[in-house]
């Protein structure tokens, strides 16, 4: 069966560990919730294997929350498809702005799919599934909103630090 995804810059085989568990995530929510699922098993399979069971949660709230106040239709590829959509890439850079406490990057990388309003309410959600991440270890590298941003360090790396503004 060919594959119909558009080609992109990135690939899936260039990502970390922690990017790809997130593109899994989305696409893996996008394909229950069209399903009917609103929390799928598989999800809180996979999230319990990678040790952030305690981030599935926030996550599907913060899916509830993107798909509620998008302004327009969302790309969250298929399962196979080996390139990352441009939505897929602003959520990793949302989640590693987050990761790293930096709430204003977040709603502003969200304010492209969403209202400011909306994109407001998904950072509370996304943040607490970023944090969780990193409690286990994933660590989502800086994207091009960070890149930069020298001072900002990902709160679970050193819990014992905080950044004072």
């Amino acid at each position: 069966m060919p594959h119909e995804c558009p080609v992109e810059a990135r690939s899936l085989e260039n990502l970390r560990c922690a990017e790809r568990f997130v593109v899994w995530a989305l696409r893996e929510w996008r394909l229950r919730w069209s399903d009917g699922e609103a929390r799928p098993g598989t999800l809180r399979c996979g999230f319990h294997h990678a040790n952030c069971g305690d981030g599935l949660t926030p996550f599907c709230d913060f899916m509830e929350a993107l798909v509620a106040g998008t302004r327009r239709p969302l790309d969250v590829r298929c399962m196979n498809c080996p390139y990352i959509s441009p939505d897929e890439d602003r959520v990793l850079d949302a989640a590693a702005a987050a990761q790293r406490d930096r709430d204003e990057i977040t709603c502003a990388l969200l304010m492209d799919a969403l209202p400011r309003a909306a994109a407001r309410i998904a950072v509370g959600p996304l943040a607490a599934f970023a944090h969780k991440m990193a409690e286990a270890g994933l660590v989502l590298p800086r994207g091009p909103a960070l890149a930069g941003d020298r001072i900002s360090i990902c709160r679970s790396t050193n819990p014992g630090i905080a950044l004072m503004q």
